[in-house]
């Protein structure tokens, strides 16, 4: 089996930290998504990885909180999101 994976750095976000002494853990802001980073990868078969609990999470959940099966379970639906969003 042939398998390929890569971590690009496509997803930058920032944490929301502590604020008033609650910690807000992944909460944050997505600065930006480089989807032409992650449409390369997979045009040539390779697997982009983005790790998990980054603040990108929590934007998806705002993003699909009235709408859950809107969630992505992949990469493509991640990008389908993003790009519509």
């Amino acid at each position: 089996m042939d398998l390929r994976a890569a971590y690009a750095n496509a997803v930058i976000a920032h944490p929301a930290g502590i604020l008033g002494g609650v910690d807000f853990l992944h909460t944050g802001r997505v600065e930006r998504v480089d989807t032409k980073s992650l449409h390369l990868f997979l045009n040539e078969g390779i697997i982009p990885l983005i790790p998990p609990g980054e603040p990108w999470h929590a934007t998806v959940q705002a993003a699909t909180q009235y709408d859950p099966t809107r969630r992505p379970g992949t990469i493509d639906a991640f990008l389908a999101l993003i790009e519509t969003t």
